[in-house]
């Protein structure tokens, strides 16, 4: 009799299938959201990272580096 092998999935794996969980969770409930209420604002909060600053510097509304690095994770 042959024993198959049990292999654990690869920790880079689980990340993966991790944040594609999460991503579509969060796309899901944004799409509720805004049938439920189209008018409204909706994100997530404290997402992106560097938005809190937007606008405060006349016409700089872009993302620091740091920031990007940290929204990419």
């Amino acid at each position: 009799m042959e024993k198959k092998s049990k292999r654990l999935p690869k920790k880079s794996s689980m990340k993966h299938q991790s944040i594609t969980h999460w991503r579509v969770f969060f796309t899901k409930t944004l799409e509720k959201a805004i049938e439920l209420r189209p008018r409204a604002r909706w994100g997530l909060y404290d997402f992106p990272f560097c938005n809190a600053g937007a606008g405060k510097d006349e016409g700089n509304y872009e993302c620091s580096m740091d920031a990007q690095r940290y929204n990419d994770k």
